[in-house]
């Protein structure tokens, strides 16, 4: 089994979830930085040149973090609530926290370093990403699959995208629940 992932990004989860599973696996380290996305020999794995890509033990190519997790649990752990459960959880993250850190990462690169409107942007994304942060500090003690203390399919996930936040300068001081999650990841 191979996991193709760049430092920093989502490709985390995956990396999380093969070592708590123990699942034997080679590293490939892709920088996305200096192109090795766009590659050719990559770009056959992967068209879209993204992390993370795993291959399978049997040469099967999946992509995307909730397909990628769901895969691992379901063949190497055990899924600890029903599928659909997971599903919900996982959409949640990928549409709703990761995509909406996108501009706050990428903003200058999008617009330009001097553009006027950064500032804006990154304020617009930041308010709504508090509003979602709010949601998982009220989900997270229904949820035994989103606690951090025994692995479950969406924590990689989460976990990833909370250390984006602190990243970027912010906390989850005020917060009730996302605290204990991050010190029981």
């Amino acid at each position: 089994m191979k996991l193709y992932a760049c430092p920093g990004t989502c490709s985390l989860a995956p990396h999380i979830a093969l070592h708590e599973l123990e699942v034997e696996h080679e590293l490939e380290l892709v920088n996305l930085m200096k192109g090795d996305g766009q590659k050719p020999e990559f770009r056959e794995l992967n068209p879209l040149g993204q992390v993370p890509l795993l291959v399978g033990e049997h040469g099967e190519v999946l992509t995307e973090v909730p397909a990628i997790l769901i895969y691992l649990f379901q063949q190497y752990g055990q899924m600890d609530v029903p599928l659909y459960q997971s599903v919900r959880h996982l959409s949640f993250i990928s549409s709703e926290l990761h995509k909406n850190f996108y501009p706050q990462f990428f903003g200058k690169q999008i617009l330009g370093e001097d553009d006027p409107s950064v500032p804006k942007l990154a304020q617009h994304f930041k308010e709504r990403l508090e509003k979602r942060w709010e949601y998982v500090d009220y989900l997270l003690p229904a949820f035994d699959d989103l606690d951090g203390a025994s692995m479950g399919t969406a924590d990689p996930y989460l976990y990833t995208v909370c250390r984006w936040w602190i990243k970027l300068g912010h906390n989850f001081d005020g917060y009730e629940s996302i605290p204990g999650f991050l010190k029981n990841m």
